[in-house]
């Protein structure tokens, strides 16, 4: 069990007739395979070796704290714990008690009605003790939402009070019962009680997905997502911390692509009734191939809206962010990538795509490879829509992930025979490669990458000498940013004598620390990839490019 799944869940009241403990959950021990770990018998006789590794993990299991021994502690010491005093009420509650943490948000209530004998009530999640700061955040959040919805609709019709009666009659009615029935009263409570219902399905989804979808009295929302679980068991690897997401969220660029995990049909279906149409319309429309400034366009949303809810799908991992796609969209092999036959992904892919094998797929994805190198003329055009579809697929399913081009300035030494505006000798080749010429036939299902980015003027390739006195106010400040071995590398490339060069040049100059993609460029400096391929060729010389994936969404893949 890892560190986000609750233990255990408890609602406790207090009031004129004392305090008790009226639903907890689990509240009965799993006999089967508590019979199954009995039956295992260790060796009376055998040597216990600190050096052992299994004895360490053996040590470390019985350490660990289990539903059975959350199960053991009485009714009556819960409801000790749990019933805080007025002075505590309203406010966060934790308590540890050996490898348990208790995180609740006890409420005092102040009801006008005089027929009402209880005056606060608890809701408690048990988290393990180790679990991080985060999660016990997270946890009082939801338990705090929670006591929201209970107090208002106390306020509103006395549900509350009409959900604790019938837990404490189903209380009576079980020590009533004669002593060789044993039945437990939360078996009576779980039949009977909506509210004990609500709490047993939020332990079970928290447990199973990390998100929960409540409608206490069939009337209030009551949502509530734990990132690091939804992430977690969306990529099947490691906790996922929220920082990092929050992160990411924080990062999101005008260029960027919205792709959804799941089906958008299924994704709409299970949105709450009053969800916000924008949402809804969001769902629809989004797609791979459509940057957010494209996405709110056709939504006929704000940018600042598409953000918002773009981050939403994000948040609770029914989406992600991409590059859209485009036939310069360079891909790999993701590291955590799903290289075992016997992957579920497998027979998951085995489904989708009938005939196509999926290590095949993968192996064309060994080394960097863009979308035009996939391109064969001879793809009949509904081979080439399946090609997009298993790349999409891939992308969803996390093993591929995208590399992007980054730019360093790196001044060259100043050459001993040769004069200031000669043209040193570079030994080494040439690290920017041009695209191909010819179209892509991906360009009928694929959008090219200058309708993403606007339209940009296009800049001349005059011949023309100029002065630093022609250069905007921009590009003099990319020039005086440069360091004295800098100014001198720059001038001595041949390119930088022509003013149309030099002006773009020093233009883009404050980008060119490794910091900025070349996309991240071409849409804020309102440039083409033509255009600017052509000038990082030109200035080859001094210019060092490398790829890798980019840091904002590298979050998911590690």
């Amino acid at each position: 069990m890892d560190e986000a799944s609750p233990l255990g869940v408890y609602l406790v009241k207090s009031g004129s007739k004392g305090d008790r403990l009226l639903f907890r959950y689990p509240y009965a021990v799993d006999t089967e395979s508590d019979t199954h770990a009995n039956r295992r018998r260790t060796n009376p006789y055998s040597l216990i070796l600190n050096e052992d590794p299994s004895n360490i993990t053996r040590a470390r299991s019985c350490s660990e704290i289990s539903d059975k021994n959350l199960v053991l502690i009485t009714d009556k010491a819960l409801s000790n714990l749990f019933a805080t005093k007025s002075e505590l009420c309203n406010r966060k509650f934790e308590l540890k008690v050996n490898d348990v943490r208790f995180v609740g948000h006890p409420v005092q209530l102040c009801s006008k009605r005089e027929t009402s004998t209880f005056l606060m009530f608890n809701v408690v999640f048990a988290l393990k003790a180790n679990a991080s700061h985060d999660i016990v955040n997270f946890y009082h959040d939801f338990t705090h939402k929670i006591a929201i919805a209970l107090s208002s609709e106390e306020n509103r019709c006395n549900y509350l009070s009409f959900e604790l009666k019938i837990m404490l009659r189903a209380h009576d009615d079980t020590v009533a019962m004669p002593e060789d029935i044993g039945e437990s009263p939360y078996y009576l409570i779980l039949k009977r009680s909506q509210l004990a219902r609500d709490l047993q399905r939020a332990y079970n989804e928290l447990h199973s997905s990390g998100s929960v979808q409540l409608h206490i009295n069939r009337w209030i929302n009551v949502s509530f997502c734990l990132p690091h679980k939804v992430h977690r068991l969306q990529l099947a690897r490691s906790c996922v911390k929220a920082e990092a997401i929050q992160k990411c969220l924080t990062q999101l660029r005008p260029y960027h692509a919205l792709l959804l995990l799941v089906d958008p049909r299924e994704l709409v279906e299970s949105l709450p009734t009053d969800a916000s149409s924008a949402l809804v319309r969001l769902i629809h429309t989004a797609s791979p191939m459509r940057s957010l400034v494209q996405l709110a366009a056709d939504t006929d949303l704000t940018l600042r809206q598409v953000f918002q809810l773009s981050a939403h799908l994000v948040y609770w991992a029914k989406a992600t962010i991409i590059y859209p796609l485009c036939e310069s969209n360079c891909y790999v092999l993701a590291p955590n990538a799903p290289t075992n036959i016997k992957s579920p992904v497998h027979e998951r892919f085995a489904e989708m795509f009938p005939g196509v094998s999926l290590p095949a797929f993968m192996s064309k994805f060994s080394l960097p490879t863009s979308l035009s190198q996939l391109n064969d003329p001879m793809d009949l055009k509904n081979e080439r829509k399946q090609l997009l579809q298993i790349l999409v697929w891939m992308l969803q399913e996390r093993i591929l992930m995208q590399l992007h081009t980054y730019v360093y300035l790196v001044p060259t030494e100043q050459p001993t025979n040769g004069y200031l505006g000669s043209r040193p000798y570079v030994s080494e080749p040439h690290l920017i490669h041009r695209p191909a010429t010819s179209q892509s036939d991906f360009s009928g299902s694929v959008p090219s990458e200058d309708s993403m980015i606007g339209s940009p003027s296009q800049s001349s390739q005059s011949s023309k000498c100029g002065s630093d006195e022609d250069l905007s106010p921009a590009e003099s400040d990319g020039r005086f940013a440069l360091s004295w071995d800098e100014k001198e590398a720059v001038a001595r490339v041949p390119a930088y004598r022509n003013l149309e060069d030099r002006k773009l040049f020093l233009r883009l100059c404050p980008r060119f620390k490794g910091k900025d993609h070349l996309e991240e460029i071409m849409y804020y400096e309102n440039v083409r990839r033509s255009n600017l391929l052509a000038l990082l060729d030109k200035f080859r010389e001094v210019l060092f490019t490398v790829q890798h994936e980019d840091p904002t969404i590298a979050v998911f893949y590690s």
